[in-house]
């Protein structure tokens, strides 16, 4: 949600509409799950292993093991909490958001080197990243600010797009 609302000044009119939707659809869905019994645990742990992913987004080392040790989880909850995509996949992505809001980000200063937000996000080697970055977003990540100004398929507005639909 703190995405959405990030994004919420590039909306047209049709596009905001269908936010709000699906963020209430969201909320609506996390309530509904608490009334039927569920602990409360998951997301309270879900959420734990977002933070941490978040504040060691950087560290190249950042593997499930990790995140199981430091929070004291055994490795097949995380994998479960992560179902059914998986934990690494998370992390993955939470790098390549990162690396593509560093590397259009438009405040006047010189574009960052490719290696450079490779290596700020965790990945251990920039063809790796350039690989996992065209797989995600469908351009080379030199390209970045440029598709955030022509609006091709894969930019971050049109994966937050697919992703409210999806909901």
């Amino acid at each position: 949600m703190a995405n959405v609302a990030a994004c919420g000044d590039l909306f047209d009119r049709r596009e905001a509409q269908a936010a709000s939707a699906a963020v209430i659809q969201l909320c609506a869905s996390w309530l509904q799950g608490r009334g039927e019994g569920r602990t409360s645990r998951n997301p309270d742990v879900r959420i734990r292993v977002r933070r941490l992913v978040e504040a060691e987004l950087g560290n190249s080392q950042l593997t499930p093991a990790l995140i199981a040790t430091r929070l004291g989880l055994l490795r097949s909850t995380l994998y479960r909490l992560f179902a059914p995509d998986s934990i690494v996949a998370y992390i993955r992505d939470r790098r390549l958001m990162a690396a593509m809001r560093m590397l259009a980000r438009e405040d006047g200063s010189r574009p960052a080197r490719i290696g450079q937000v490779a290596y700020a996000v965790g990945f251990d080697d920039e063809r790796t990243f350039r690989r996992a970055f065209k797989r995600r977003f469908g351009s080379v990540p030199s390209s970045a600010r440029r598709c955030l100004e022509t609006g091709p398929h894969q930019t971050p507005r049109a994966v937050l797009r697919h992703w409210i639909e999806s909901l």
